[in-house]
């Protein structure tokens, strides 16, 4: 017989689960992310989000998202915006 807290456990993962798979979705189908290689972890009721992104808009975006999916989660968003440099002119090429 499977003890009450193996059970628990079991409907926690899957809940967890959908949680993921819910903000992985969101994430793909939001035009202003664009970005679909970001880490979505679930821990005790806690959403984290990690990965790179071009711009500081598009991580305000994720954690907005993410607010607005699921509410009642806490939300850490881990994101951090890539730095790119501009190029700096024409570069040389040896023969």
């Amino acid at each position: 017989m499977k003890s009450p807290w193996r059970v628990y456990v079991a409907n926690m993962q899957r809940e967890y689960q959908y949680v993921v798979a819910r903000i992985q979705e969101a994430l793909a189908k939001d035009p202003r992310i664009g970005v679909l290689d970001l880490k979505v972890t679930v821990t005790d009721h806690t959403i984290y989000v990690d990965g790179e992104v071009e711009t500081d808009e598009q991580r305000r975006a994720i954690e907005e998202l993410v607010t607005q999916a699921v509410p009642e989660y806490q939300i850490h968003n881990e994101t951090a915006v890539r730095n790119v440099s501009p190029a700096t002119g024409d570069e040389a090429i040896d023969d």
